[in-house]
């Protein structure tokens, strides 16, 4: 059984918190070990964790961009049962230990854009 973790992007203060959850209308962020601010849920982006790590055991969320094999770029979705990763040419790669988190769409836009 794979764990269910989540973590948020702030959209007033763009920050990432690492961690998070829902709670009555309000997303709990954890910004500092034993820091926390209730935010209303409009003014975060919830990513699930994949439970899956990339080559080097850092852990793959939605929205992370992903490289292959030195090459290309990929960006982590998720549909119903399943995440993907998808690029302007090619979508549902599998994880392998070939892949690794280069950034996320919210920080590193720059690195989804076509050259």
């Amino acid at each position: 059984m794979r764990e269910i973790k989540f973590r948020a992007w702030h959209t007033i203060n763009k920050q990432m918190a690492p961690s998070s959850c829902s709670w009555g209308g309000n997303v709990v962020l954890r910004l500092e070990p034993y820091t926390f601010i209730a935010m209303p849920s409009d003014a975060v982006v919830l990513m699930q964790y994949t439970g899956l790590k990339d080559k080097n055991g850092k852990d793959i969320y939605e929205g992370d961009i992903i490289q292959v094999n030195g090459a290309h770029k990929y960006e982590i979705f998720y549909e119903p049962a399943q995440f993907y990763g998808k690029n302007n040419y090619t979508q549902g790669i599998e994880a392998t230990s070939d892949c690794e988190v280069i950034g996320n769409k919210f920080q590193n836009p720059e690195l989804l854009q076509s050259k």
